[in-house]
């Protein structure tokens, strides 16, 4: 008798191998993106707070340095007062001088603390030229004939920061308008104030933006205008890159950040200084631009009660603009 075939087989419970569905597979992918894009926020987040953290160290030692300047010469450095005669003599061989270009703040700091240019080779020394190659400077300047700058001899001092601590602007001929520059890229801004004491909402205006060849010393009660407005803290000192021609810190965006919220270049009522101290250090935060930055035509943006800035400074922004 013939058994019938086996086909126990066909009848088994098909098995399936273990895997995720598609809708299991879609949850868990956004599981890892988000917690990547947590990751990354926090990385970011540390990364800008060791740059500020080295930014704050690099105000420091600056600071270190314009007290030992003022120390030597019993001030710090600033410019000095327009005239004519200083109007029509020694620019900067492209019709403008340094006291009147519009990131001479920057300027200034990098000539009086590292003085990187060269020692000159004729008996006049032009601008930039401090009788000394490279960092340092020599002080003993002889004047003879009715010139303007006289030889410069005498020992050579050294520099008040040290020049391989920062990097500098090096694009311009014999680092004679040379800018020391932050972590980043971006020069520090430098804004000396008003000698003297504090003079807010009196005499002078707080922070305005005005060519100091254009301003006469205002008086007590009268508004500040272009022509009158003689300010603690002048805008016009770093206003635009003339190096790479790029904005730098908008005067509006300045006076917010510095307390005078409706940015009419005084401290009204019901308005706080920020700082009345004797200078102001500036340094672009991580996003590499001064201030609430520029629209896309190159204007400064209008501060608003949202506006908030990664800018660090030698002073504390108000926690309400802060990033």
């Amino acid at each position: 008798m013939r058994l019938p075939p086996n086909n126990s087989r066909l009848h088994r419970p098909r098995t399936t191998l273990p895997g995720f569905t598609l809708v299991e597979l879609i949850v868990t992918v956004g599981i890892i993106a988000l917690l990547f894009g947590i990751s990354l926020v926090g990385v970011n987040a540390a990364r800008q707070r060791a740059q500020r953290i080295r930014t704050t160290d690099d105000l420091h030692m600056i600071q270190i340095a314009l007290d030992a300047y003022r120390s030597d010469f019993q001030d710090y450095p600033r410019f000095a007062e327009p005239t004519v005669d200083q109007v029509t003599k020694n620019n900067l061989g492209n019709g403008t001088w340094l006291d009147y270009s519009t990131d001479r703040g920057a300027r200034l700091l990098c000539q009086a603390l590292i003085s990187p240019g060269p020692a000159g080779t004729g008996y006049y020394a032009n601008a930039g030229e401090d009788g000394a190659d490279g960092p340092g400077f020599r002080i003993r300047r002889t004047i003879a004939g009715g010139g303007s700058n006289g030889l410069i001899s005498g020992k050579i001092y050294g520099p008040y920061l040290a020049a391989d601590k920062f990097k500098l602007e090096s694009s311009m001929a014999n680092m004679q308008d040379a800018k020391i520059l932050d972590n980043n890229g971006n020069p520090i801004l430098y804004f000396p104030a008003l000698p003297g004491p504090p003079a807010v909402n009196l005499a002078y205006s707080y922070v305005y933006s005005v060519d100091p060849r254009n301003y006469t010393t205002g008086t007590v009660g009268t508004a500040p205008t272009a022509t009158t407005a003689k300010p603690l803290y002048n805008a016009f000192d770093n206003t635009l890159d003339t190096t790479t021609n790029k904005p730098l810190l908008g005067p509006t965006q300045m006076q917010f950040l510095l307390g005078d919220t409706n940015m009419n270049g005084n401290i009204d009522q019901g308005e706080t200084a920020v700082t009345t101290q004797p200078y102001l250090l500036w340094v672009a935060g991580a996003d590499g631009q001064f201030g609430f930055g520029y629209d896309p035509s190159g204007n400064a943006k209008v501060p608003t009660a949202q506006s908030k800035t990664d800018d660090v400074a030698n002073f504390d922004f108000p926690p309400g603009v802060r990033k």
